[in-house]
């Protein structure tokens, strides 16, 4: 038997049935014909499968040489860093630590000697331990800072 997944975040508004309502249905249909849902899952996984295919074609014949990616990676976090404030400009505000952003740009000062790549991670750091996403009680990082300040 295949696993049924759906979506669980749907909500019940205009006239739709929400995720309490879909379960619901996919009960009662499953006690009155099983055979019905089952060849529902099997359509869904047959489509799902196929779609997976067609994109693992297209994607296994693009060639992504990694010095350009990391080049163009690090170009485009370095044109969003907040030299005033440290980190990285989301919009709204609101920033979040980005581990894997800081190890890309460290990935690349070893790699490539980018200079400004690990004074942006420097910067982003001073501003999270001396900021208002530092924890300066008990340590450690929140996961978000609501302000422009790190």
């Amino acid at each position: 038997m295949r696993p049924l997944t759906c979506e669980t975040s749907v909500e019940n508004r205009e006239g739709r049935l929400g995720f309490p309502g879909i379960l619901l249905l996919i009960h009662t249909t499953w006690q009155k014909d099983p055979s019905k849902v089952k060849a529902t899952a099997h359509e869904v996984h047959g489509a799902l499968s196929r779609l997976c295919a067609s994109r693992r074609k297209v994607a296994s014949s693009v060639v992504i040489a990694p010095t350009d990616w990391l080049a163009g990676a690090r170009d485009h976090k370095l044109r969003r860093r907040d030299t005033m404030s440290g980190g990285f400009d989301g919009g709204g505000g609101t920033k979040f630590p980005q581990s894997p952003v800081l190890g890309l740009l460290l990935t690349d000062y070893r790699s490539n000697g980018t200079s400004a790549s690990l004074q942006t991670v420097a910067e982003t750091l001073d501003a999270i331990t001396s900021g208002g996403i530092h924890d300066h009680l008990v340590g450690g990082v929140r996961y978000r800072s609501k302000s422009a300040a790190m």
